[in-house]
């Protein structure tokens, strides 16, 4: 495993919520917003993305509202 997707792991480890399985603050929500941005741009750059364009696919893809969105997807939160 890679150095950056390592970081990513950690990083997502570390944004697990103190309230539980699920994000409930939006505190929570931001945390888990920035280590799955994070974890995009590790997956991109190991796809063989430069520093620029993994930075940019990660934020349009993982971060923001389509990241949150994906994020709630996957907790169950939006049907």
């Amino acid at each position: 495993m890679d150095k950056l997707l390592r970081k990513a792991i950690h990083a997502m480890v570390a944004a697990r919520p103190a309230s539980g399985d699920v994000p409930e603050t939006p505190a929570e929500w931001s945390a888990l917003l920035v280590a799955h941005e994070e974890l995009g741009y590790a997956l991109y750059r190991s796809g063989g993305h430069s520093h620029k364009r993994a930075k940019a696919l990660a934020a349009t893809t993982h971060g923001g509202a389509a990241g949150r969105l994906l994020l709630e997807l996957g907790f169950g939160v939006r049907k």
